[in-house]
This record gives C-alpha cells, sequence and structure tokens, in this order.
C-alpha cells in the first residue's frame, strides 16, 4: 500500500512539474491556449493508458503499435513545421549550423 501511494503520488508530481514547466516555456501570447493543450493531453493520457495496459495484457504488441504510431505521427508533424517545410533534415548539428549560417548571411 505504501508503494501503491509513493508512486501515486510520483506521478503527480511529475505532471504538475510538466504543467508549471509548460507555462514558463511558451510566451505569453500563446500560453493560455499551450497550457490547455497541455493539459487536455495530460487528462486524455490518463484516462486512455489504463485501457492500454489492459489491450496490453491480452496482445503485447497492441501498445507497441500505439507508442510507434504516435512517434510516426509525431515524427511526420516535424516535416510541416515552418522551421522545417522545404528543406531537408540534417544528420549532424554541424550541418545545421552551417545551413543556418550561410542562410543569415
Amino acid at each position: 500500500m505504501g508503494f501503491e501511494l509513493f508512486s501515486f503520488f510520483s506521478a503527480c508530481t511529475c505532471f504538475n512539474v510538466l504543467l508549471i514547466y509548460t507555462v514558463e516555456l511558451f510566451p505569453t501570447c500563446v500560453r493560455n491556449s499551450a497550457v490547455s493543450m497541455v493539459r487536455q493531453a495530460l487528462v486524455l493520457g490518463g484516462a486512455i493508458s489504463p485501457m492500454l495496459v489492459a489491450f496490453g495484457r491480452k496482445n503485447r504488441w497492441f501498445s507497441y503499435g500505439v507508442f510507434g504510431i504516435c512517434i510516426a505521427i509525431c515524427g511526420l508533424f516535424v516535416l510541416c513545421l515552418p522551421e522545417t517545410k522545404g528543406r531537408t533534415l540534417s544528420d549532424t548539428m554541424d550541418e545545421e549550423e552551417y545551413k543556418e549560417s550561410v542562410f543569415v548571411c
């Protein structure tokens, strides 16, 4: 029982620290929208995760598939960002810094 309480309070602390970090991460003009979206993601993740665990017990590839699809969608979303749209993705940091210095000049 003590370990369960400790893990629950640790998870709550983690979510609260993430939310506080998110508040400071975004500029003031978009802060309310950004915090609302992060809060919604936390609530949906908390609601869906028990179902994902239950489905994962029956088919262990299901939970890995959900995480893989989420990662793939986020990775494809990077290609649509204004910073990366129409540009090739760099393999190293040196390559990216070189591109930035060439475009700035």
